[in-house]
C-alpha cells in the first residue's frame, strides 16, 4: 500500500504580492505615494529658501542750487534694501574723478539724512558740496555703499 505524506505549507512564507489583512497593498501604494509627495515639497522649499535676497540699489540725485560762479551741489542717494537682509550703512562714499584723463581727485562720505530710515527698506541721505573744491572742467561723481 503506497504512503501518503502530507507535507504543511508555512504561513510565514506568504507571496510578496499577497498582503496580511485585506487592502495591505493599496496602504502600502498610499504610504510610498505621501512619502514621494513629501520628499518633492520638502526640495521644492530648500531650493526657495537658499535663494539668495535681492542685492540692494543705489539712487544718486545731483541738482544745481545757484546759477552763480560758485555753484553748489545738492547729492542726494536713495538706497532701497531689505533691511532683514542688508543692513543700510552710516554713510554712502562718494568718489570724485576727472573726465579729461580719469584721475581720481578724491572722495567724501555722504552721512544719512534720518536715523532709524524712513521706511524699513528706504534710507536717504544728503550733502552739498561746493565745485570751488574741483578743478574747472568736467568730473564724474560715483556713489557707493561701503558695505
Amino acid at each position: 500500500m503506497p504512503v501518503k505524506t502530507t507535507k504543511p505549507i508555512p504561513a510565514a512564507f506568504l507571496h510578496k504580492n499577497m498582503g496580511l489583512l485585506p487592502g495591505a497593498t493599496v496602504r502600502t501604494d498610499m504610504l510610498r505615494c505621501t512619502l514621494l509627495i513629501l520628499l518633492v515639497i520638502s526640495g521644492i522649499t530648500a531650493c526657495m529658501a537658499s535663494t539668495p535676497p535681492v542685492q540692494p540699489s543705489l539712487l544718486m540725485t545731483v541738482s544745481d542750487n545757484s546759477a552763480d560762479q560758485n555753484t553748489t551741489l545738492t547729492l542726494q542717494f536713495t538706497w532701497n534694501g531689505y533691511v532683514g537682509f542688508s543692513t543700510p550703512p552710516e554713510y554712502i562714499i562718494v568718489e570724485a574723478f576727472f573726465m579729461a584723463d580719469g584721475t581720481r581727485l578724491g572722495a567724501f562720505p555722504v552721512s544719512r539724512q534720518t536715523d532709524p530710515c524712513e521706511t524699513e527698506h528706504t534710507c536717504t541721505y544728503s550733502t552739498s558740496v561746493s565745485t570751488v573744491n574741483f578743478p574747472p572742467g568736467e568730473f564724474m561723481l560715483v556713489g557707493t555703499d561701503p558695505l
